[in-house]
């Protein structure tokens, strides 16, 4: 059972052989190549954020409509031109628009916008990410971000591909308190812990099985893909055994040791795979 009360995550044990292990070494610095896929984020926060702009230009005219309605029937009211039935009604249409309007409308933008936000600050992650291995890995060490394979059309935001390997990365920078023990992942709704809406760990697996399954059809032999979690949530992530290991964002001399793994990937199959996900990125601008 999980201490209860934690403030400060435990370190994640050392993952196993499948999974990796953290070597005492630090990887030399020097310039990491980043090669740009889709631009999944930045795209659907655009997509969001025009959405937001329609629905409300469509509420805006939704509700002046039957106000201009009620405009004019009050003035044909007063010159006597209509019976008095037709303003009325026209106040309840109103009325009743408005009622809509604050029930669905309001929410609808407001789940847009929380939307809209969300992908921003994964943009903004994963910025920040580059941002720390480009000032630690060297040339040997490729970043490919918001790669989309072709069974799927959702991306994977991250794969770090250098000597030791492959890794295939899981952004999170969700808002509020969570934790994950195993591969359960939850969320903290006042005192309590439920289920997270998405499992990152699920999510990390998956898309590792997934460009493990490419790579097998692109290099023509099994390449392991190590799953990570990168969290860049807006408060410290609470965890315990994790079945993916985690790299926390702001604690990254931590996991950059992880990077400095013997060589495990021929030089001939890391150049095979570089090319191949080269090409595929190229598809996705």
């Amino acid at each position: 059972m999980p201490a209860r009360g934690v403030a400060k995550p435990q370190r994640p044990s050392a993952p196993s052989k499948a999974e990796g292990s953290a070597p005492q070494r630090s990887p030399a610095p020097g310039t990491l190549e980043v090669v740009l896929g889709s631009g999944y984020l930045e795209k659907q926060r655009k997509f969001l954020k025009e959405k937001r702009r329609s629905t409300r230009r469509r509420l805006i005219t939704l509700v002046l409509v039957p106000v201009i309605g009620v405009m004019v029937t009050a003035v044909l009211l007063v010159t006597r031109r209509i019976p008095l039935w037709v303003p009325v009604v026209s106040l309840f249409a109103l009325w009743g628009i408005g009622a809509v309007v604050e029930r669905i409308g309001f929410p609808l933008l407001d789940r847009l916008r929380e939307e809209e936000e969300s992908y921003a600050r994964g943009k903004a992650a994963e910025d920040r990410l580059t941002e720390i291995l480009s000032r630690h890995l060297d040339s040997r060490w490729t970043l490919f971000r918001n790669v989309v394979l072709p069974d799927r059309p959702d991306d994977i935001d991250a794969i770090l591909l250098g000597p030791p390997g492959v890794l295939a990365l899981e952004v999170k920078a969700y808002r509020g308190l969570y934790r994950n023990i195993g591969d359960r992942w939850e969320t903290r709704r006042g005192r309590q812990w439920q289920a997270a809406s998405s499992n990152p760990t699920t999510q990390a697996l998956g898309n590792a099985a997934r460009l493990r399954a490419y790579l097998r059809g692109i290099v023509g032999e099994e390449v392991w893909v190590e799953p990570r979690v990168v969290w860049a949530g807006t408060r410290r992530l609470i965890y315990e055994r994790p079945r993916v290991y985690i790299w926390q964002l702001e604690r990254s001399e931590d996991w950059l040791r992880e990077l400095s793994n013997d060589r495990a990937l021929a030089e001939e199959t890391l150049a095979r795979i570089r090319v191949a996900l080269r090409a595929l990125c190229s598809t996705l601008r």
